[in-house]
């Protein structure tokens, strides 16, 4: 996005000569006659942009009734490719959301005043001048080749499993830099006026969604962490659970006998999600949620970000723990689950995810953000190194097969949730038939480079296998490519 020199021409109503039929006459191939005869204001606004060569001939025709403003107009060259992280500048001249509404003061700098002071009389004592600042520059971590690789696999895919909205989300688990984050349905930034105000939303850090069978890595860190489980730990799984009044079932109400923990991430069940948290503890798990980050905002540098303070588990029902663990009943945003297995990815440090590298002011000062300072052991590199092991399963075993990317092992995980029908804007307890299919994961599982996340509303599809999986394959392949990674896996 760049500023440039631009100019509004308005008309002077009063210093129009109402009886100059010639000066009308040609003022007809501008505007219409009739809509300028009803205006009842003083000043017109003829056109907000003008060209130079348009104010020439305006000023032969209007003369004094031409008034000229000049003022710097916000271009954005690639049009809806970055909107959704850009935001946009208003007429007067306000950045709205994003980069724009985050960095607002930054960008835009200060205007300078000239003061004359003056005694009693009415004599100069001299001037005082504040030169105007210039705003600074900005430098992203986005990287173009990758954002618009993964707009354009959004936009293939939607035709294919005819989604409502989708996104996908490029990082690196060790610095926090995002070098991707696109989104449809999109809308072109130098047109925002034109748009429904609701486009504007970037969905990865202003939607809460309930994430699904991708949460469940989170009881498993618990488990893992304070010694109850180990990868090999069985149970009976009769299909289903029940918890008080209510029963909790796996999808399709599938038994697995009697599965390891290790067959829990791979195959995604729910049951074994319920049994690790109860071996936990209500306070324990909480405390983890807490830990990884889901009860505080990222602290990412766009404007708005939301989230939950999950108060749901703060009344210890043992039913709102039992769902939360497989990710049902919890409210995250994606950045927040992009922050999550960055911790596994990285050994155990819960990063600040960012998009702005480096501020250039005007004054010849640079200041760098490479990686954020804040940065925290979280779990031990242990832990982190088992759930990575355990993530790897998912796509050489489990139900994640379709995330493979040839060369490489992946640590990822599918998830599909139900969307609630208050998430629908229903009034309705529930769940309704609606989904939001996922895929995130990390490669070279076992020296990862990048993260990726996939994720897609109501896709034609029944799991997450079959959608956001494969979105995820063919972004990874690209980036393999792209980024000249090294292969850790024989195929």
């Amino acid at each position: 996005a760049f500023s440039k020199e631009s100019f509004k021409c308005y008309l002077n109503l009063e210093k129009l000569p109402k009886q100059d039929t010639e000066t009308l006459s040609k003022l007809k191939e501008i505007i219409n006659l009739d809509q300028i005869l009803k205006i009842k204001e003083k000043v017109f606004l003829l056109k907000r942009d003008c060209s130079k060569e348009e104010i020439k001939k305006l000023k032969e025709v209007l003369k004094d009734s031409l008034i000229v403003e000049k003022f710097y107009q916000r271009v954005y060259p690639y049009k809806d490719l970055f909107a959704k992280v850009l935001g946009f500048v208003t007429a007067e001249g306000k950045g709205q959301y994003g980069i724009e509404g985050f960095y607002d003061e930054i960008l835009k700098g200060k205007k300078g005043i000239v003061k004359v002071e003056k005694n009693p009389l009415g004599i100069s004592l001299g001037i005082v001048e504040k030169k105007a600042l210039k705003g600074a520059d900005l430098i992203l971590t986005l990287d173009f080749n990758i954002q618009k690789k993964a707009f354009e696999l959004l936009k293939k895919w939607q035709k294919k499993l005819e989604f409502k909205w989708g996104e996908i989300i490029v990082a690196d688990p060790f610095t926090g830099e995002i070098l991707a984050l696109a989104e449809i349905p999109s809308y072109d930034s130098n047109f925002y006026y034109k748009e429904d105000p609701e486009k504007f939303k970037i969905k990865a850090i202003q939607e809460l969604f309930e994430p699904g069978s991708i949460f469940k890595p989170v009881v498993v860190t618990a488990g893992i962490e304070t010694g109850k489980i180990t990868p090999d730990t069985k149970y009976e799984d009769k299909g289903w659970i029940r918890i008080g009044g209510y029963i909790i079932y796996n999808y399709n109400q599938r038994s697995f006998g009697m599965p390891s923990v290790k067959e829990v991430i791979a195959k995604s069940i729910n049951t074994g999600a319920v049994f690790i948290e109860k071996l936990v503890g209500h306070q324990t798990f909480k405390k983890f949620i807490g830990l990884l980050g889901f009860r505080e905002p990222t602290g990412i540098d766009l404007q708005g970000e939301v989230y939950s303070l999950n108060e749901n588990l703060d009344t210890n029902r043992d039913i709102n723990f039992a769902t939360a663990s497989f990710g049902q009943g919890i409210a995250v945003n994606s950045l927040q689950m992009i922050r999550l297995f960055s911790v596994f990815a990285n050994g155990g440090y819960l990063i600040k995810p960012f998009i702005v590298k480096e501020i250039d002011f005007p004054n010849g000062k640079k200041v760098k953000v490479d990686p954020p300072i804040e940065k925290k052991k979280v779990i031990s590199s242990k832990t982190a190194e088992i759930l990575t092991q355990l993530l790897i399963e998912v796509t050489e075993e489990g139900f994640g097969k379709s995330a493979r990317i040839k060369g490489y092992y992946v640590a990822g995980k599918t998830g599909t949730a139900q969307v609630p029908y208050t998430a629908l804007g229903v009034n309705k307890p529930g769940y309704s038939k609606k989904t939001i299919q996922s895929f995130i994961g990390y490669f070279p599982a076992l020296n990862p480079k990048v993260l990726i996340l996939v994720k897609l509303f109501d896709p034609k599809t029944k799991t997450a296998e079959y959608s956001s999986a494969l979105v995820f394959k063919e972004m990874g392949d690209y980036l393999a490519k792209y980024l000249n990674l090294l292969p850790d896996k024989r195929d």
